[in-house]
C-alpha cells in the first residue's frame, strides 16, 4: 500500500490496512445506501402515479419517474412522498451527510 501514500515505507502497515480495509466496507455500506434511497423513490413513485392514473407510466413517462438524480435530490424527492415523515427525511439527510463524509474524506490521512 506505500506507493499509493507516497514512495516512502509505510509506518505502521498492518494498521493501515486494516483502516483501509474498514473504509472499503464503510463504502460499500455508503454505496449501498445510496442505491437503496433511489430504489425506494422509485417504487414510491410508481406507487403514487398508478394510485392516480390506474395503470403504470407510458414509456415516456416511465423513463421520467424513474430517472437517477444524486443522493440530495432524491431524499428531497423522497420528502414529497406522503409515506415519508419529516423524521424519516431528517434521518435521511443525517445519513447523507454521513455517507459523504465517507464517501470523500473518510480515507484521508495525509502525506
Amino acid at each position: 500500500m506505500g506507493w499509493s501514500v507516497n514512495h516512502q515505507k509505510m509506518h505502521n502497515s498492518d494498521l493501515k490496512s486494516f483502516f483501509f480495509g474498514v473504509v472499503g466496507r464503510l463504502l460499500y455500506l455508503a454505496n449501498h445506501f445510496e442505491e437503496k434511497c433511489s430504489f425506494v423513490l422509485k417504487v414510491a413513485k410508481l406507487e403514487e402515479h398508478i394510485k392516480e392514473n390506474g395503470s403504470l407510466p407510458v414509456s415516456d413517462e416511465l423513463v421520467k419517474l424513474l430517472k437517477d438524480k444524486m443522493l440530495g435530490g432524491t431524499i428531497t424527492d423522497m420528502g414529497q412522498i406522503p409515506s415519508f415523515t419529516k423524521n424519516d427525511i431528517d434521518t435521511l439527510e443525517e445519513a447523507r451527510k454521513a455517507r459523504n463524509f465517507i464517501a470523500h474524506e473518510g480515507a484521508a490521512i495525509g502525506y
